[in-house]
């Protein structure tokens, strides 16, 4: 995922090593949603604190008063563009995030540039590569794969090509990883958090 400052600030970096990639995505859209966001924002932010202005106005004016009347009026009008506001700066959020997440990760800068997968670079092989194997298939072609491997709901929850193991698939990786911690001898276990997506944890917590 793109940082939102870099892109900000290099939009014109941006393209070109999106332009190395060959990939379709309209950054100049992003660019003015990005805008229409940040302004929607800073109006509900200065609605919002012209509403707790008043609120402490009002609490400072007698009771019953004509004054105190006047800014109760006044709040209830403040309360509404507030809720306006809010809703527009919530809309013009969810339009830039929508064409932003489209913007692929900048290629680094060891790839080199080619026109298909002819023109990639060998960087390391291992086992026998020129050997024919007549039962060996690709993953797409294997009949049970998508019962025991989902990418697409990998896809997703964390916003990239990390997999769901699911039924003895699942039982299959853990023992692999087992299996590799007891014949290792003498480690530090680690572990990270996983990285998901807003939208991912949302489709996690619906599919409970």
């Amino acid at each position: 995922m793109i940082d939102l400052t870099y892109f900000r600030n290099n939009l014109d970096d941006l393209k070109l090593h999106i332009a190395r990639k060959k990939f379709s995505c309209n950054i100049d859209l992003a660019q003015d949603l990005d805008s229409k966001r940040r302004e929607a924002i800073s109006l509900a932010e200065k609605a919002r604190a012209g509403q707790k202005s008043a609120n402490v106005e009002m609490s400072q004016l007698p009771k019953g008063s004509p004054e105190f009347i006047e800014k109760v009026k006044e709040m209830k009008s403040l309360a509404s563009q507030v809720k306006v506001l809010e809703g527009l700066a919530k809309e013009a959020d969810a339009k830039f995030q929508e064409v932003f997440m489209t913007i692929p990760n900048i290629p680094h800068s060891s790839v080199p540039d080619g026109k298909g997968e002819a023109e990639n670079k060998v960087v390391s092989t291992w086992g026998d590569t020129e050997g024919e194997y007549p039962n060996a298939l690709p993953h797409f072609d294997i009949p049970w794969f998508d019962q025991m491997i989902d990418f697409p709901r990998g896809v997703k929850v964390a916003g990239a090509g990390f997999p769901f193991y699911l039924g003895d698939m699942s039982k299959l990786v853990r023992a692999l990883i087992n299996f590799s911690f007891s014949n290792r001898g003498e480690f530090t276990k680690r572990h990270r958090d996983w990285a998901i997506t807003r939208q991912g944890r949302a489709d996690v917590l619906r599919s409970k």
